[in-house]
């Protein structure tokens, strides 16, 4: 799979394989940083989290998602307190808005094929494929279907794998 991105904006991934869940995520950044700056993408448990069955990657105001350790504080609301993927990070990016004034989105999944997105901006493009079915969308609570359709045959998986792809080209206004 080939995937475009131009190179301000995040590509996020998270992916079951039938045995654990994973999760990455890249950024280009944000303009005019400081020379030396890290953000928030290339530290675990701010931008990208993923422990054997819940999984999330994030994009937003970086520097407000390392304060909160965004990406662990979700995956371990979903895992030890019975939180559904869609309360999580809806209680997460809502408390960021509040406390920070800053907005940010990601995505969730789970082992047993749980998936959510929610973001505080005004858009978010997403993809979930999961077998032969594409859900995507661009707004909140926008949700498309379309089959897939791959005609090439040597890349056969047997397993339950579910790839979530977001483009997080996050639109900074609230």
């Amino acid at each position: 799979m080939l995937l475009f991105v131009d190179s301000s904006g995040t590509v996020g991934c998270v992916a079951y394989d039938g045995y654990s869940i994973a999760a990455g995520t890249t950024t280009g950044g944000i303009n005019k940083k400081l020379v030396g700056r890290v953000g928030d993408t290339p530290i675990l448990g701010c931008g990208t989290y993923a422990i054997r069955d819940v999984g999330c990657s994030l994009t937003g105001h970086g520097e407000s998602i390392m304060k909160l350790g965004l990406a662990r504080e979700i995956v371990e609301d979903i895992k030890y307190n019975n939180i559904s993927c869609e309360e999580a990070l809806y209680k997460h990016f809502s408390y960021m808005l509040k406390k920070f004034e800053q907005v940010g989105g990601g995505i969730v999944l789970q082992s047993d094929g749980r998936w959510a997105t929610y973001f505080t901006s005004n858009k978010m493009p997403y993809a979930v494929i999961e077998n032969d079915l594409i859900t995507y969308g661009a707004r909140l609570y926008e949700e498309r279907r379309e089959m897939y359709n791959n005609n090439e045959k040597n890349s056969e998986c047997k397993c339950p794998f579910i790839i979530v792809l977001l483009t997080l080209h996050i639109c900074f206004t609230h």
